[in-house]
């Protein structure tokens, strides 16, 4: 082969690569850079101990010797000894990896993994080989993504996914179903027309907490997924999408994804929202959740009820009524043609309490038939 030809041949072979490590031909997401796997080899150091020093710490082999340049595996944890012998800390790079050794503690100098925030900024150390990782990454059956740094990237959209502005969670962007081969046949002509009228049936999804699990019990659901509760009746169908003591942190990562996904499905179900009970304070991260939902789902009927009012004489937990009436107010401002003041409902009705914050159930179905006309 002559030089021309190969260095043509190396041309199209450092070009396929790029292409590669870029992501490919076909445009799929690029999966995190999980870096080298040092954690299996890194190899259990001789007996000894730790010795304070001028200069910082020090491991001493009983012989008197001490790890240099090396990983050394103590007490079941990683330690990195510089060209001195002196234990390291904070970051380190490693045949084109980063790691994060503990600056203080009594396990100062041990190898990190899983999430760490540093400066502030929040990072994951894969647990199988402790490098910092970059870009797509699952962790827990929830989608981040990771900037070149490592760092967590939040209230962005990269690609074609929306990354959640407190916790970074991706949720996949819904897309406008092609409706350009659908033809309408109510006109035509040339046969005996059918004038039977065609039932749609309605989808109503109840998201929230305990007091959301407390009506799905009440209207007798049952399992239909792990997430799910669901009830059937004449053209109507019904999910619960709830789970006792959750908040803003389970709603991002759980619970939305699983309601993203069942509207890309039934884009023209309704919605009704119904967390903050258990975090008061997060008021502004769902309002700003809320308002992507509806921005994405136009076709979507979304209705936000109030978070609902409690018995303090028999509960003296975190949600107290002036602070519940602060979010309440906050999200009928931002929501006025959403919002359902069911707080004031039952303040006006009464509803029964065991324990001053959950119903009982015909509380539960008296607040069922009140939403109704909302539905």
């Amino acid at each position: 082969m002559s030089k021309q030809r190969k260095r043509k041949y190396l041309q199209i072979v450092v070009t396929f690569l790029c292409i590669c490590m870029l992501g490919g031909f076909s445009g799929k997401q690029v999966h995190a850079e999980t870096g080298y796997a040092l954690i299996p080899k890194v190899k259990e150091a001789q007996t000894g101990w730790f010795v304070k020093y001028w200069s910082g710490w020090k491991y001493i082999y009983a012989n008197g010797k001490c790890p240099k340049n090396k990983w050394k595996k103590i007490n079941n944890k990683i330690y990195y000894f510089d060209k001195n012998g002196y234990m390291q800390t904070g970051w380190k790079k490693y045949k084109n990896s980063w790691y994060y050794l503990r600056k203080s503690g009594k396990n100062k100098g041990a190898l990190c993994t899983g999430w760490k925030t540093i400066s502030g900024k929040r990072y994951f150390l894969a647990k199988k080989t402790g490098a910092r990782v970059t870009g797509w990454h699952t962790i827990k059956n929830t989608l981040y993504y990771f900037n070149n740094k490592g760092v967590l990237q939040k209230g962005k959209t990269v690609g074609e996914y929306q990354l959640d502005k407190i916790t970074g969670a991706a949720i996949k962007i819904a897309t406008e179903p092609d409706t350009s081969e659908v033809t309408d046949e109510s006109n035509t002509t040339g046969g005996d027309a059918d004038n039977t009228a065609t039932t749609v049936d309605k989808r109503h999804i109840f998201v929230g907490d305990s007091r959301t699990v407390g009506l799905s019990n009440a209207m007798g659901c049952v399992s239909y997924d792990k997430l799910l509760q669901i009830r059937t009746e004449e053209n109507l169908t019904e999910y619960y999408l709830a789970e006792v003591g959750s908040g803003y942190s389970w709603y991002s990562t759980k619970a939305l994804p699983k309601l993203v996904k069942m509207l890309n499905e039934n884009p023209a179900a309704t919605v009704i929202l119904n967390h903050g009970i258990n975090d008061l304070g997060n008021i502004d991260q769902y309002i700003a959740s809320y308002q992507w939902l509806i921005r994405v789902y136009p076709n979507t009927k979304f209705v936000i009820m109030s978070v609902n009012p409690v018995n303090r004489k028999l509960y003296k937990g975190y949600a107290k009524p002036a602070n519940i009436t602060v979010f309440n107010q906050k999200m009928q401002a931002a929501f006025p043609n959403n919002f359902v003041n069911t707080y004031q409902y039952l303040q006006s009705m009464g509803f029964n309490t065991a324990d001053g914050l959950h119903y009982d159930s015909l509380t539960y179905m008296n607040l069922y038939n009140y939403m109704q006309p909302y539905l």
